[in-house]
């Protein structure tokens, strides 16, 4: 059996709030940017938002959601512009 005690004592920071939080304490928003930055025919989840915050604090969720979807916005903006 594996022990993951070592796991009892790991923190993360939430990038919304910037508090320091245990392990379980804190989940990852991910958003798929691969199409957002135009590399269409690379396939999917090539490159990988990844925003960590509060999972016991609504507002934080729905800061990193926001988070992800202002740049994806952002990126196809740019990328749509260089075309």
């Amino acid at each position: 059996m594996i022990d993951f005690d070592y796991m009892k004592d790991v923190s993360w920071r939430c990038q919304m709030c910037n508090q320091e939080r245990p392990d379980d304490k804190i989940s990852v928003h991910s958003s798929d940017l691969t199409k957002a930055m135009g590399l269409n025919d690379m396939g999917d989840d090539i490159v990988t938002l990844n925003t960590k915050y509060c999972n016991d604090n609504e507002g934080c969720k729905k800061k990193a959601q926001r988070h992800n979807e202002d740049m994806i916005v952002k990126l196809t903006r740019e990328h749509l512009s260089e075309e």
